[in-house]
């Protein structure tokens, strides 16, 4: 997510699951470190009608939506949270 030189660094990542407004969110969450302190980051892809974690799932989705006809459109969403003792607090945000 963060350049070789750049002053941002990944801590950690994992997928999780999220309830997000009555609907379960599958995404990708990162620990982040940078010079203002560490923060939370979610992302996920999404294309067509369907949220997607993985670059090489999103691709699979993409050639199915284009054969059937309906494009091949996508987008990447992040969202970010800085937290201070506990991620915990960035994910309470987030949601």
């Amino acid at each position: 997510m963060a350049g070789e030189k750049s002053p941002y660094h990944e801590v950690s990542a994992a997928g999780r699951m999220e309830d997000i407004g009555g609907r379960s969110l599958p995404l990708r969450e990162s620990l982040m470190r940078g010079p203002e302190g560490a923060f939370l980051v979610w992302h996920w892809m999404w294309i067509g009608e369907r949220a997607v974690t993985s670059q090489y799932v999103g691709k699979l989705v993409q050639a199915k939506e284009k054969l059937l006809f309906r494009g091949d459109d996508g987008a990447v969403l992040m969202v970010s949270a800085p937290y201070g003792a506990s991620p915990d607090e960035a994910r309470a945000a987030l949601r």
